[in-house]
C-alpha cells in the first residue's frame, strides 16, 4: 500500500507539493514512529575503514560501522551526496551500529579516497553502479541469509534508485533521501547557471560548486566551516563532470518505474534550500513497487542523513521501517528456500 506521512512542522510546505500530496494519505511522522515503536540495545562497536579479504569490493574504498555483539537482521550499504564522501555517513553509521545494524558506505567514483589517484579522480557513474553491484554481492556473501538494503542521499539517493532498478535481486530494500536534482530556480542544482557564470573566468575549466552545495545544504556556520575544510570533500568539478551529473540525475526518472518490487522508503525535506521537494515526490510517485512509503520532514534541510544531521525522529522512523521490512524479507527468503 502506498503511503505518505507528513509531520506537523510541514504545514508551510511549498505550493508545488500541494497538488501531488493532496492525492496521498497524510499522517505525522511522529505517529508512524509510535505505530512501529521498538526497543534497541546499544552495543559496543568499532568504526574503521575496512576491506573484506578476497571479495570483489577490495578495490573500492569504503568505511564500515560494525556492531560486535548483536546478531544483525539487516545490512546497509550507503551512498553519499555530490561533493561528499563515505566519511559523511560517520554519525549515521555509528547510530545504526548502536542498534545492531552493520553499516557500510562506499566512495562514489571521483570522490573520497578515489582522489588519491589522479587517474581515478574523475566522476564515473557507470563505474559507480558496477561498484555498488559488487558491494551488494560482497555483503550478501559476508552476511549470508540477511537482506541488504541500499541507503542514499541526494546524488546517492538517485544512485540507489538506479541500482535498485538494475539489480533487483541484490537490493532487498531501498532508503532514498532527497533524490531529486531539480533546483528551486528551475535547473539541475543550478549547474547551468553556475557553469555559464564561472566558465569564462576559470582557466582550468573547473567550477567550484561549494557555494551551491554548502550554501544549499546548511545555514549552520560551524557545519559550513567543517564542510569547507574537510579534505575528503571535493566540491570542484569540471564542466564535463557537471554535464554527466545532470544527465545521470535526469535518468533517475527513467529508472524509478523499474523499481517494481523492492521495498522503498523515500525521505523528503521540506526545508531543503538546494532542491525542490516536489522532484523527490515525483520520483516516489514514479516507482511502481507496491511496498513504498514517503516521509516528509518539516524540520530537516537538504542533508537528512549525512554529516550528523539526522534528527531523532527520522532515526526512529528509519530503524522501525528497517526492522519491519527486514523481518518480512527474511521470512520471504525462508519460504523460497523451503
Amino acid at each position: 500500500m502506498n503511503k505518505s506521512y507528513r509531520p506537523r512542522g510541514a504545514v508551510s510546505t511549498a505550493l508545488a507539493l500541494c497538488l501531488v500530496m493532496s492525492v496521498l494519505p497524510v499522517l505525522s511522522a511522529n505517529k508512524y514512529a509510535k505505530m512501529h515503536k521498538r526497543t534497541s540495545t546499544t552495543s559496543t562497536m568499532g568504526q574503521k575503514a575496512v576491506f573484506i579479504p578476497g571479495a570483489p569490493l577490495t578495490n573500492v574504498p569504503f568505511r564500515s560501522w560494525i556492531p560486535r555483539r548483536e546478531k544483525p537482521k539487516v545490512v546497509l550499504l550507503c551512498i553519499h551526496a555530490l561533493g561528499f564522501s563515505s566519511k559523511s555517513f560517520d554519525d549515521f553509521g555509528r547510530r545504526m551500529a548502536q542498534s545492531g545494524i552493520p553499516t557500510f558506505a562506499l566512495d562514489v567514483r571521483g570522490f573520497g579516497a578515489w582522489m588519491q589517484k589522479p587517474e581515478e579522480a574523475q566522476m564515473d557513474f557507470e563505474a559507480c553502479l558496477t561498484d555498488v553491484e559488487q558491494g551488494l554481492k560482497t555483503l550478501h556473501k559476508a552476511y549470508p541469509g540477511l537482506p541488504v538494503f541500499l541507503v542514499g542521499e541526494s546524488m546517492g539517493g538517485a544512485i540507489a534508485i538506479q541500482a535498485a532498478s538494475r539489480y533487483p535481486d541484490q537490493v532487498n530494500g531501498l532508503v532514498s533521501a532527497v533524490p531529486s536534482a531539480t533546483s528551486k530556480s528551475g535547473g539541475v542544482m543550478k549547474t547551468g547557471v553556475v557553469v555559464a557564470f564561472r566558465t569564462a573566468s576559470s582557466p582550468t575549466g573547473k567550477i567550484d560548486m561549494s557555494p551551491v552545495i554548502i550554501d544549499g545544504s546548511t545555514s549552520n556556520s560551524a557545519l559550513r566551516t567543517r564542510l569547507e575544510d574537510d579534505p575528503s570533500n571535493r566540491m570542484e568539478l569540471s564542466r564535463k563532470e557537471l554535464a554527466q551529473f545532470e544527465r545521470f540525475m535526469k535518468q533517475t526518472h527513467d529508472a524509478a518505474p523499474l523499481v517494481e518490487r523492492t521495498p522503498a522508503l523515500v525521505l523528503v525535506a521540506y526545508k531543503d534550500k538546494l532542491v525542490t521537494p516536489s522532484g523527490s515526490v515525483d520520483l516516489f510517485s514514479e516507482m511502481t513497487t507496491p511496498q513504498k512509503l514517503m516521509i516528509g520532514d518539516g524540520e530537516s534541510g537538504h542533508l537528512m542523513l549525512e554529516e550528523g544531521q539526522m534528527t531523532p525522529e527520522i532515526e526512529r522512523i528509519i530503524k522501525s521501517w528497517l526492522n519491519e521490512k527486514a523481518g518480512r524479507s527474511i521470512v520471504s527468503q525462508d519460504v523460497v528456500s523451503r
